[in-house]
């Protein structure tokens, strides 16, 4: 094979792979361990958007970190994922059986145990368990708001993020956030556009009509 044949090759795979990418099974499964905190992704927000064992797997082929992932997710954190016990494949059962009972961990998938042993236990996961409590849904309250920000609290509250949850996850001011969702008019551009940005929002701004600049006189 030529090195154009081995170039176009590539190419080739990855215009497959960046398609594969753009699934609904693999945006669901990104989605969702982004809002769990355990894995994150550029291209990809983070949704309340639970998914089944199938799209892991799926996703997995993919994503590798979804693999070294699973088994602990499985084992510390059943209720994350929509599965029955049948839906556990046999090499993906051996791992779980092995982390359960502290002996002979196999490869999983490529993975090696010294990787998927590495997230039983860690704060990740901790924080994960945290997320889906019922204590850490965001709940609606009644707190002076001007109609902008209360827009932008419903459209957090419907990601199913509470504000610290928000703001950890995409690295924004908490403080700002509050703010916003109050009516406050003292958080800079900047930070609101942030802030807009990560809900799928954004601020149009247009010239004023001329019989409103009059009547504004």
């Amino acid at each position: 094979m030529s090195q154009n044949d081995i170039i176009a090759t590539a190419q080739k795979l990855n215009r497959i792979l960046h398609q594969e990418r753009k699934k609904a099974y693999f945006q669901r499964t990104m989605s969702w361990l982004g809002f769990l905190g355990l894995l994150t992704s550029n291209l990809i927000p983070p949704r309340k958007t639970k998914v089944t064992l199938e799209d892991l797997l799926k996703a997995g082929k993919l994503e590798p970190r979804v693999y070294e992932l699973l088994p602990a997710l499985l084992t510390e954190l059943p209720h994350a994922i929509a599965f029955t016990s049948n839906d556990i494949p046999t090499d993906l059962n051996h791992a779980l059986n092995a982390m359960r009972c502290n002996r002979a961990f196999p490869d999983f998938r490529g993975v090696s145990p010294l990787q998927y042993l590495q997230w039983k236990n860690t704060p990740a996961l901790k924080l994960a368990r945290k997320r889906l409590s019922p204590r850490g849904a965001p709940r609606a309250r009644k707190v002076p708001s001007t109609e902008i920000g209360q827009f932008i609290r419903e459209q957090r509250t419907q990601m199913g993020f509470t504000q610290k949850h928000f703001a950890e996850t995409f690295g924004v001011s908490l403080r700002a956030l509050r703010d916003l969702e109050q009516g406050s008019e003292n958080v800079t551009l900047a930070r609101t556009k942030q802030i807009l940005h990560h809900l799928n929002l954004e601020i149009d701004l247009k010239p004023r009509s001329e019989s409103t600049t009059l009547g504004g006189l």
